[in-house]
């Protein structure tokens, strides 16, 4: 498939410990492990043992260690995603100047990469916040753990002996096709086995046909993977791609530097681009000498790398002609029209089939979603805070065109709380720092976001009329109490009584009569009677989700209702306190989820353990005014082990890392 964007290159690519709670560890293999790192002294930890997690120890109140039947949670300031690397962020320059533009021009061999290169314009400063980024672009062996989790569509070049096998019947089918017409004294005009029709055949095919990595592949980047596929990756790592200015961010920092390595253009053992005469990629980190100074690796040539950024013109761009020399002497010339389009995406580095011109850091390239080419792989990113990414990806693919999203909610991601934590592995002989994401484990919550109801009476009264969300849970640990089974649930409020309907006041509270012993009052130690609400007969499956809802939940308590994000359907509910009322974001709580073990006895006063977790977050009103929420659940024993990563966030939206 032929990559539709020119190349400036002049070629065109084919296609700390907190006090949350513990208990015990689950075993692991030897190569399988959870992060942890940079424990605070007040714990020991005891070195891996050949095929489980060491016991830890914690000090005892007389000062004598004993064995600790807890699970231990870490601070998100000591743990980074497995593979990435921290940034603190910063002022980054993004684009070329016009003089830089024309300097280049003088010197490029096609005139033609003008067009590409003006969409540099015009430089200028951005703002980065803290993230991670991966230290190397995501290999054929990390894909593989994705396909074989979730049953992907696999790279086409996976396909071995079957691409073969289908470019053999492919060729011998156009044959036949050419002989039957020329019997009949036409002319058949033989279709070519390119990249469109080999992509075709897989896209139908790759079901039915075995793959396998290449052999002596499985370090070199991913290739064939399409902006969904990498998206899609990321998503299941609990990673995200990088946007354009973060990419930009991890090659060179704060500074114009043309490449990660400086200003020179001697890169024969810096980068892997079409100088070598080489354009099938090398394994990651094959030129130590081209990492950018923060420590990333390949960030020019190899492949061209999937962002998340749309290949939009930068602000305040605008039509420009250039006057440069060439042959001594000056030529002007004035690009072509842009070709910008939201919704392709920017790739950026370059790659092996593409000169060092198209792999400086502030080449941009558009690309379209679906392109699947040789030359285009990925790298992934994250926030530095637990479970945002994912909280963002529930959003994004399940929440925001959901039909049960019926108030319009939107959620506060900066007020988001969550634990997180990663099993991988370090294999042998491969280059420091590379791991393989082998599953990622959460627990999130996202607060709703510019609440415009106030705690009490407009809101209970809002709630009976239909249950109130204030925020939606996802997670991989099944819950207890209530009975959720992994998965994204609205949590939603609703206030005991009858249901109301929209307009309708409130009744006002009436005082208790006296008893009277007469006929037709109330006696002594005689109850009221409840007035009987009306009974709805229709039958549940021709009710609306709403409907159904209303009609499994319990109207004389006031509860917490989980629902599925989805389709709004009612899965259970919690009996909850009254919500109550806001407060200045100074003043309240940090949020987070802590969890917690509870000791109670049985009906044969047998000590029993429980696991719970408790989820403290802030629901923002305004940009000083918060309304504090607490939520407590029982949590799977049998999910829990160690390693889970967790940060407070603060209510007046600023985010906490000790």
């Amino acid at each position: 498939m032929a990559y539709e964007a020119p190349d400036p290159c002049g070629s065109t690519p084919r296609d700390a410990i907190k006090n949350l709670t513990m208990k015990r560890i689950a075993p692991v293999t030897t190569s399988t492990r959870r992060r942890l790192s940079l424990m605070t002294p007040s714990v020991a930890v005891v070195a891996v043992a050949a095929t489980s997690w060491a016991a830890f120890a914690a000090p005892s109140s007389n000062g004598e260690a004993k064995a600790s039947d807890t699970t231990l949670t870490v601070d998100a300031a000591t743990v980074n995603a497995p593979g990435l690397v921290p940034l603190k962020g910063g002022r980054v320059v993004l684009g070329s100047t016009v003089k830089e533009i024309e300097a280049l021009m003088t010197t490029a061999t096609n005139q033609g990469s003008i067009r590409v290169i003006d969409a540099e314009r015009p430089q200028h400063n951005e703002n980065v916040a803290p993230f991670a980024i991966g230290k190397y672009e995501v290999t054929n062996e990390q894909y593989l753990e994705y396909v074989k989790a979730t049953g992907t569509r696999p790279p086409e070049n996976w396909a071995g002996d079957s691409l073969k096998a289908a470019q053999a019947a492919f060729l011998k089918a156009e044959a036949e096709k050419s002989i039957a017409a020329s019997k009949e004294g036409g002319k058949y005009d033989r279709r070519k086995w390119d990249e469109t029709a080999k992509n075709a055949w897989w896209m139908s095919s790759w079901q039915d046909v075995e793959w396998v990595i290449p052999k002596g592949e499985e370090l070199m980047p991913v290739c064939y993977v399409d902006y969904e596929n990498a998206i899609g990756y990321a998503r299941w790592a609990g990673l995200r791609l990088p946007t354009e200015k973060e990419w930009v961010y991890a090659a060179r920092g704060s500074s114009k530097q043309l490449f990660p390595w400086g200003d020179d253009w001697e890169a024969s053992k810096r980068a892997h681009t079409s100088e070598l005469g080489v354009q099938k990629p090398k394994k990651v980190g094959s030129f130590p000498d081209g990492f950018s100074e923060s420590g990333i690796a390949d960030l020019t040539g190899s492949v061209w790398e999937w962002t998340s950024s749309p290949y939009t013109a930068f602000p305040k761009f605008k039509p420009q002609g250039y006057t440069f020399k060439k042959a001594g002497r000056k030529e002007k010339i004035q690009p072509p029209e842009s070709q910008f389009n939201g919704t392709f995406r920017i790739v950026k580095g370059g790659s092996a089939q593409g000169s060092l011109l198209a792999g400086r850091i502030a080449t941009r390239q558009g690309a379209k979603r679906a392109q699947t080419t040789n030359a285009i792989g990925f790298r992934v990113a994250a926030d530095l805070m637990p479970a945002v990414n994912k909280a963002q990806a529930v959003w994004q693919t399940e929440i925001q065109g959901s039909q049960a999203r019926t108030q319009g909610e939107i959620f506060d991601f900066e007020g988001t709380v969550g634990l997180d934590r990663w099993t991988f592995e370090t294999p042998e002989d491969r280059p420091e720092g590379y791991e393989v994401i082998k599953g990622y484990e959460h627990i999130v919550f996202s607060p709703r976001a510019e609440f415009g109801m106030s705690p009490g009476g407009e809101l209970n009264r809002e709630s009976r009329i239909q249950p109130v969300v204030l925020g939606f849970l996802s997670t991989t640990v099944p819950m207890v109490s209530p009975a959720l089974p992994p998965g994204d649930y609205f949590v939603s409020y609703r206030e005991k009584g009858r249901m109301m309907r929209t307009g309708e006041p409130e009744e006002k509270e009436e005082t208790e009569p006296k008893p009277e012993d007469k006929e037709g009052k109330k006696k002594d130690g005689e109850e009221e009677a409840e007035p009987e609400e009306e009974v709805d007969e229709t039958p549940l499956e021709l009710l609306t989700p709403a409907e159904r809802l209303l009609r499994q939940i319990d109207t004389k308590k006031t509860i917490l209702i989980f629902s599925t994000v989805d389709t709004g359907e009612y899965v259970a509910s919690i009996d909850t306190s009254k919500i109550g009322p806001d407060v200045k974001a100074t003043k309240a709580d940090d949020g987070e989820i802590r969890l917690s073990q509870k000791s109670l006895f049985d009906e044969n006063k047998e000590k029993i353990t429980q696991d719970w977790m408790t989820v403290q977050a802030n629901i923002r009103r305004s940009s000083s005014r918060v309304i504090p929420f607490e939520m407590n659940l029982q949590v799977d024993s049998s999910a829990l082990g160690s390693g889970w990563r967790s940060a407070k966030v603060s209510p007046t939206g600023k985010k906490k890392r000790k």
